[in-house]
């Protein structure tokens, strides 16, 4: 008899922990506004104008989209001249935002991610493979005019910071991707 008035108590206890579990996992997935004002790019395509940037700077053309199951946002760019492209991912890990950064010229970077605020956020860089800094700071600014304001910094291999006042205005342009003429 006891086993009977017990089964109820354990179907009870069954599904409390299960939902618990349940509850935990969708805590640390990742939801579209962890990303931050990121998330408003997503669809969209820009490009850019540099702004006290040496004169032979290239311009770029970059796409926002979600990935892997919106639990990452894929940012595509590429050269208009066509010699060289990349793709950004931001992801989270360890309820921290990260980002992975491949570009076909041969050389990568990694680093944190952080949303600053409603507007604004920032990526940090371990540079791998270039020759004269290990580190970029991004920071990144959506404007009254929906455009994205892009500020550099610069870490030398001795350690220096660089504060630039390079700066890349980006635009919505309804422009074709550009082609990459790297084989």
């Amino acid at each position: 008899m006891k086993k009977i008035q017990s089964l109820p108590l354990l179907i009870l206890v069954c599904c409390f922990v299960l939902t618990t579990i349940q509850t935990k996992a969708q805590e640390t997935e990742m939801k579209p506004t962890d990303f931050g004002p990121i998330v408003s790019l997503i669809g969209k395509r820009f490009k850019g104008t540099p702004v006290n940037i040496y004169k032979d700077s290239k311009i770029d053309i970059r796409e926002y989209e979600w990935d892997l199951a919106k639990s990452a946002i894929r940012v595509k760019h590429a050269y208009t001249d066509g010699s060289s492209d990349a793709v950004l991912y931001i992801y989270s890990h360890k309820d921290r935002l990260n980002h992975f950064y491949l570009t076909s010229t041969n050389y990568m970077s990694m680093g944190p991610s952080a949303i600053i605020d409603k507007n604004s956020w920032y990526h940090e860089e371990e540079l791998l493979d270039h020759s004269r800094f290990d580190k970029v700071r991004s920071t990144y600014k959506i404007n009254k005019e929906g455009h994205i304001e892009q500020y550099y910094s610069y870490r030398e291999k001795n350690g220096n910071w660089k504060v630039s006042s390079d700066k890349m205005i980006y635009k919505l342009t309804n422009e074709d991707y550009p082609k990459t003429n790297k084989k």
